[in-house]
């Protein structure tokens, strides 16, 4: 990675404010068993599991820590290198983090199929905070909880 988690505090701040902490395995809004600040696998590949042992926010930022930089920070690079470039050569981090957290809520293959990408990879930032906020529904339904996030991100975008 050519630079480091410092890089994204912002990214990190958002998640953990977003997803909460939760010392015991439960399961998320879209069934899956989740623990500490929305960790769904182990380092060692083991998916979470409802009767795994709690965890302490020390392990749960350990664990966020890593699922950031081996799934979710690469995923951003490979889909929106541009992201990247701009962050390094203007050294503001934060559309990259409001990516980032974008990202680690909705998945790569999300971001993957979205006018959000196409429009990050043609450079036209300024449209960038209309397809942020697209993404705050669930089940068809918009959800308070997703369209605050997305304020956040685009707030974020922006600053």
């Amino acid at each position: 990675m050519p630079f480091s988690l410092n890089d994204i505090v912002v990214a990190i701040s958002m998640i953990k404010r977003w997803e909460s902490f939760r010392s015991k395995p439960y399961l998320c809004s879209a069934g899956v068993a989740t623990i500490g600040y929305g960790t769904t696998v182990y380092p060692d590949g083991r998916r979470v599991t409802l009767e795994d042992a709690p965890i302490n926010e020390v392990e749960a930022m350990v664990l966020l820590k890593h699922m950031l930089s081996s799934k979710y920070v690469p995923a951003v690079v490979r889909l929106c290198p541009e992201l990247l470039a701009d962050a390094m050569i203007t050294g503001n981090w934060s559309r990259f983090s409001a990516i980032v957290d974008w990202v680690y809520n909705l998945g790569a293959g999300n971001l993957q199929i979205s006018t959000l990408r196409r429009k990050i990879k043609e450079h036209k930032w300024d449209e960038c905070d209309a397809e942020i906020r697209k993404w705050n529904k669930a089940a068809g339904m918009v959800l308070r909880g997703l369209t605050l996030r997305r304020e956040d991100e685009v707030r974020v975008w922006n600053s």
